[in-house]
Order: C-alpha cells, then sequence, then structure tokens
C-alpha cells in the first residue's frame, strides 16, 4: 500500500472593497470547517491538515465559491509537506 501524502496549510483570507467583509471570512472559516472540522482557526489565518488532494481541493472550492460571488480578495497560502505527521 502507497503511503498517502499529507500536507499541512495555513490559510489567510482577506476580503478586498466589501461592505460585509466579516460575512465574507465566516463563509471561508465555515467551508474550511466543514472539510476539516478539526482546523484551527486564529485571528490571522487558519491552520489544518490532511490528504494533499483533499486540502488542495478545499482551497480550490474557497476560490471558485468567492469568484462565482464576484467577490473580490486577496489570499495568502503557505503548504507544507513536514507537518510533523505520519500515516
Amino acid at each position: 500500500m502507497a503511503k498517502e501524502n499529507i500536507i499541512a496549510c495555513q490559510i489567510s483570507y482577506l476580503p478586498l472593497n466589501s461592505e460585509n467583509y466579516l460575512k465574507d471570512i465566516d463563509e471561508v472559516i465555515h467551508l474550511l470547517l466543514t472539510d476539516f472540522p478539526d482546523c484551527q482557526v486564529g485571528e490571522i489565518s487558519t491552520y489544518f491538515r490532511g490528504p494533499a488532494d483533499r486540502v488542495l481541493n478545499t482551497v480550490r472550492k474557497i476560490i471558485f465559491k468567492m469568484d462565482n460571488k464576484e467577490k473580490q480578495y486577496s489570499i495568502r497560502i503557505e503548504y507544507s509537506n513536514i507537518c510533523g505527521c505520519q500515516i
């Protein structure tokens, strides 16, 4: 059986030109919590980890969801494959 590729992700979502920026941030956090209930939500960023394809699909969901809503944003994403976890 092949070893599963686990990565960690830290994401910061910053709404731009938003009349209700807190609602926009809450939407992104809700999506993250739906896919990764054990993610760590901080004041500046959110951290989560899991199988690489699942992490990347969640980030894609955020981008597509906010683009479909015609939201303007800046997003900072860091990935690491050295996250202290072994499967």
